[in-house]
């Protein structure tokens, strides 16, 4: 991991603390998702940009952050993950050919990112910086218990296609799922949203193309609770769900 709250992608520790669990789900619920389209429209200061940050040293991306311009020709950037603004550059992030203006800021790290494209949907909209993907509705820390209602036995994070697991598995013979047997790797989505699935924003799929995986193991729909303003996994085929699998309210 390094400094801020993301993590490099690793391979999982079968036991963690509970201090862990906590640093992951509080750190990995801030990912900004879509803003509520109710909420008034923000004045954007004039030269002000909206893009995606990344550090050189770590090599490491994250979400689309807003930044002030300052008499330097530095810019001033503030996101949630971090407590104080930091001072950044803009230049191209280029990965594999695909290049894309970015906030470049400087932080110590003590562990190094796998190198990936930065987001090139981040603009303003109504007044607020964001990211255009639809998916980003998905992104987030969902806490996994695998006895509804026990003790957290884990924490599961989705952000732009990537998923990593850490925590245990559960009891020999338990319902597991995919990302337990492969703690770091890339999900895709199918967006639900909008379509009259009701509370269904989408369909993850955690293996995707790995038909040797059930389906029950690897897919599952994301819904929201808006009474409890939480998202949650929910199965995609008809069983009793012991488990209980969503993010912090």
């Amino acid at each position: 991991m390094h400094v801020s709250h993301d993590r490099p992608h690793r391979g999982s520790t079968r036991f963690i603390g509970l201090w862990a669990l906590a640093l992951v789900a509080c750190t990995r619920a801030r990912t900004p998702v879509a803003p509520q389209t109710s909420e008034a429209p923000r004045v954007v200061t004039a030269g002000a940009r909206c893009l995606p940050v990344v550090s050189d040293e770590c090599g490491c991306v994250y979400p689309c952050a807003a930044g002030e311009p300052r008499s330097s020709g530095a810019f001033s950037v503030r996101a949630a993950r971090w407590t104080s603004a930091l001072e950044a550059r803009v230049a191209d992030w280029c990965v594999a050919g695909q290049c894309t203006p970015a906030f470049h800021v400087a932080l110590v790290c003590d562990g190094i990112c796998e190198r990936r494209p930065a987001d090139a949907t981040c603009a303003f909209r109504a007044g607020r910086c964001e990211t255009g993907r639809a998916d980003a509705a998905l992104d987030g820390a969902y806490q996994v218990r695998w006895r509804r209602g026990g003790a957290v036995a884990g924490v599961v994070s989705l952000e732009e296609g990537r998923y990593t697991w850490v925590g245990r598995a559960p009891d020999p013979g338990g319902r597991t799922f995919a990302f337990v047997a492969r703690p770091n790797g890339r999900y895709t989505t199918e967006m639900r949203a909008g379509s009259g699935d009701g509370d269904v924003l989408g369909v993850v799929d955690f293996a995707p193309g790995d038909s040797a995986i059930p389906e029950a193991e690897r897919r599952v729909e994301v819904r929201r609770d808006p009474a409890r303003r939480v998202r949650f996994f929910h199965s995609v085929v008809s069983e009793l769900e012991l488990w209980q699998i969503e993010t912090l309210p």
